[in-house]
């Protein structure tokens, strides 16, 4: 009966003791959300990518189900309607667009660059 009234006061003391260290353990060791989703993350790099390289792209499009990315760039006299493929190195991709838009080779009948496929290719305006 002593050891009873002496653990009596102690038991709450252990819990609260207890309690503080799950608080300061969880608070330490919590989650770490991520306010960027996948596409975002693979629109922030692609961006990025097209900076480094000097294009500027708008109305970019993201597409998961896809797994491309799509935008346009200043064209000669319209816009240029870009896919890229997100399966791919896409850093890669974007250099080719780059040789193509430094190099002139972008006539202005070009429509549509496709850089998705295996071979790449370009389509024509139709007049």
């Amino acid at each position: 009966m002593k050891w009873f009234k002496f653990f009596l006061p102690i038991v709450p003391l252990i819990f609260l003791t207890i309690q503080i260290g799950f608080f300061y353990y969880f608070q330490q060791h919590s989650l770490t959300l991520n306010p960027l989703s996948s596409d975002n993350s693979t629109i922030s790099t692609l961006t990025d990518q097209l900076r480094l390289s000097q294009i500027t792209p708008f109305d970019l499009h993201v597409f998961s189900y896809r797994h491309e990315a799509e935008f346009f760039i200043s064209g000669n006299d319209h816009p240029l309607k870009i896919i890229i493929s997100l399966q791919k190195d896409t850093l890669s991709q974007v250099t080719a667009l780059q040789k193509m838009v430094k190099n002139d080779k972008i006539t202005p009948d070009i429509n549509l660059i496709d850089l998705s496929s295996s071979p790449a290719y370009a389509t024509f305006q139709n007049f």
